[in-house]
């Protein structure tokens, strides 16, 4: 479990990694409608650091309403990479500086009103990865 933590000292020494790494997105067949309810930046099990996003799925069906997690691990520059690709779809401006990231996800997805599409594939062990392919076309 990922669990939310002060990072400014940590994002700073990344700083150079942020502004150097270039956007990436995995395109992929979307099978859900969702919604973004949060963004946090959080420490997980192994210390890494990573951008939490939970979707809320809104098609009728079994996972009505239900709370998926995408995880996006910053401190390294892969994940870091499909991060700002994943930003880059959703209209989410990253600031300059890396501290400030934190709080600006908090506010984009307290204001976030829109819709998107998510693909949710479980792999061989069991874990969901969730992958965002863009804003609907009934987003508000």
């Amino acid at each position: 479990m990922a669990e939310e933590v002060n990072v400014a000292a940590e994002l700073a020494k990344l700083q150079g990694t942020y502004e150097n790494t270039k956007a990436k997105q995995k395109p992929t067949d979307w099978n859900y409608i969702s919604t973004i309810s949060e963004m946090k930046v959080v420490k997980s099990t192994s210390g890494k650091l990573q951008v939490r996003v939970k979707f809320i799925i809104l098609d009728e069906g079994d996972f009505f309403e239900a709370p998926e997690y995408a995880y996006y691990t910053i401190s390294e520059e892969e994940g870091l990479a499909y991060f700002k690709g994943f930003c880059a779809v959703i209209g989410c401006e990253l600031p300059g500086n890396f501290v400030d990231v934190p709080p600006a996800l908090n506010d984009f997805a307290a204001q976030f009103k829109g819709k998107v599409k998510i693909t949710v594939k479980t792999n061989k062990d069991q874990f969901r990865n969730i992958y965002c392919n863009g804003l609907h076309e009934d987003a508000a």
